[in-house]
């Protein structure tokens, strides 16, 4: 599929980066590496792309910042879950806040990727939160 998951189907714009800049297009507002060519790229909802996939075992995010969305537009695929990671960057709180509700509201625990318990604020290895359940 060539498309990026998001909270809605539908497009979005990017910038385009800098050559040394190899993992950095996010939504999440400017960046030091953006150029000036911007491009359109589609948007899908997991629960679009994975109607009918059941189970999920494990379903890994890694959207630089973008976690929430893609996880609203997930609904239905968290429901038939057992294991998401995910990465949560350490310098925005708030979005590691509403991350940990929308995977909590969905009956995951939350841990690192070593088992323990998680809370929002606490250091994770790499970056990386596991929700599972039990």
């Amino acid at each position: 599929v060539g498309a990026a998951a998001g909270e809605a189907d539908g497009f979005v714009t990017l910038h385009d980066q800098a050559v040394s800049d190899r993992s950095r297009l996010t939504l999440l507002g400017s960046g030091v590496n953006d150029g000036a060519q911007r491009f359109m790229v589609a948007t899908v909802r997991l629960d679009s792309l994975a109607d009918g996939l059941d189970p999920i075992r494990l379903l890994k995010i890694d959207v630089e910042g973008f976690e929430a969305a893609v996880l609203r537009g997930a609904g239905a695929v968290l429901g038939r879950t057992g294991h998401v990671v995910l990465e949560v960057l350490p310098d925005e709180p708030a979005r590691a806040e509403e991350v940990a509700e929308l995977l909590r509201g969905h009956g995951f625990r939350l841990a690192d990727v070593r088992g323990q318990p998680w809370e929002p604020g606490a250091a994770l290895l790499e970056n990386n939160l596991w929700a599972y359940r039990q």
